[in-house]
């Protein structure tokens, strides 16, 4: 019988084509009519527990009306009605604010993974787009630039060093030295080269383990999306066959010098303050080495969650963004207090997180 009810729940998602009657609810008279199984909740169990009633399994819950529609019967029509708006999916008449229900929707949706803890697949990438240098003070005027990638300039510098070797200074430098130094600037070229690869890792979360907090963004912490409206630009919700997706949005948001909270100590305060990082895994950038954030800028940023209609758990989630930072580089004083070298960096990384989560059975 289980199984034949989730058979018939599936059918009844996939009838589409019609269009659900037009209600003038608010957020919470939504909750209250429909809170089928009385949880707190309005989600996929609401309209299994509608399916039930209609196919003479449970009786009524004495207050609550399901005949939603208000045909007279009790159908797959209302069981389709229940699911809809369950999902966000049609709300716009039955809402104040749509965007704000289906946000509250997203939010618990996603944190269902740390709650629930069903395990996950993880594969994260970074990539260093661009990173543009400037430079003062440098030890050879031809090696002042402005707005230099990062690449171009590692090599200008082994350039300026290999002519060095090759010329009257490296007459007085022991050959094994020399062999030595010609090792380091090929390393540093390649290293120069390599920076700009993607980086990508992978990890496997099992099911009930407290990875979930420490794996899943926001990292390390019990929550998954502390989000509100203000900060994201807009929030899309539609169906593909046996899912449902919800697409966020975000803004492009930029901090300036002290408006970004750095290091640990400001881990707080990012997923408390920064738009990005109320949902995002986003940079510490920390400080202690002497350089200094000028500017950090978030662009770009999309979150895709992927739900079965079913079990109303996420399948996959898209994480999206990319970042700008524009930093000061500790200047090194040699032994006679002289500064040296001045380099700035502005650098886009571009960044993705993907979750396969396992599937979660029916209850």
């Amino acid at each position: 019988m289980k199984k034949i009810l989730s058979i018939i729940l599936t059918i009844c998602m996939l009838m589409s084509a019609l269009c659900i009657s037009s209600y003038a609810l608010t957020e919470q008279e939504i909750y209250s009519a429909f809170d089928f199984d009385n949880d707190g909740d309005v989600d996929v169990k609401d309209a299994r527990t509608v399916l039930r009633v209609a196919a003479g399994i449970d009786a009524p819950i004495e207050g609550k009306v399901y005949d939603i529609n208000g045909d007279g019967y009790i159908t797959y029509e209302d069981v389709k009605t229940a699911l809809y708006i369950a999902a966000g999916i049609g709300t716009e008449d039955i809402a104040v604010n749509s965007d704000e229900y289906n946000l509250n929707l997203f939010k618990k949706e996603i944190n269902s993974i740390k709650e629930v803890r069903p395990g996950f697949t993880k594969n994260a990438t970074a990539q260093c787009a661009s990173m543009l240098v400037t430079t003062r003070n440098a030890p050879d005027s031809s090696l002042n630039v402005t707005n230099m990638e990062f690449d171009d300039y590692t090599n200008k510098t082994c350039d300026y060093m290999e002519d060095l070797l090759d010329g009257a200074a490296g007459l007085l430098i022991p050959s094994a030295q020399k062999a030595e130094l010609r090792q380091n600037i090929a390393d540093l070229r390649q290293k120069a080269t390599d920076m700009y690869k993607p980086q990508t890792t992978k990890k496997t979360v099992a099911k009930r383990t407290t990875t979930h907090y420490t794996d899943f963004p926001i990292n390390n912490l019990g929550y998954s999306c502390y989000l509100t409206l203000d900060d994201i630009e807009s929030i899309r919700c539609y169906e593909e066959g046996d899912y449902f997706y919800r697409e966020v949005t975000m803004k492009t948001d930029t901090y300036v010098g002290n408006e970004y909270p750095t290091g640990s100590a400001g881990f707080k305060d990012r997923y408390q303050k920064i738009s990005y990082g109320k949902i995002f895994n986003i940079p510490a950038l920390s400080e202690t080495d002497g350089s200094v954030v000028n500017k950090v800028t978030f662009k770009d940023g999309k979150i895709t969650l992927k739900l079965d209609k079913l079990t109303g758990m996420p399948v996959n989630v898209e994480y999206y963004y990319v970042y700008v930072t524009d930093i000061d580089s500790p200047v090194q004083v040699d032994e006679n207090g002289d500064p040296g070298i001045e380099m700035n960096s502005v650098t886009t990384m571009v960044t993705s997180e993907k979750y396969a989560i396992n599937p979660v059975e029916v209850n």
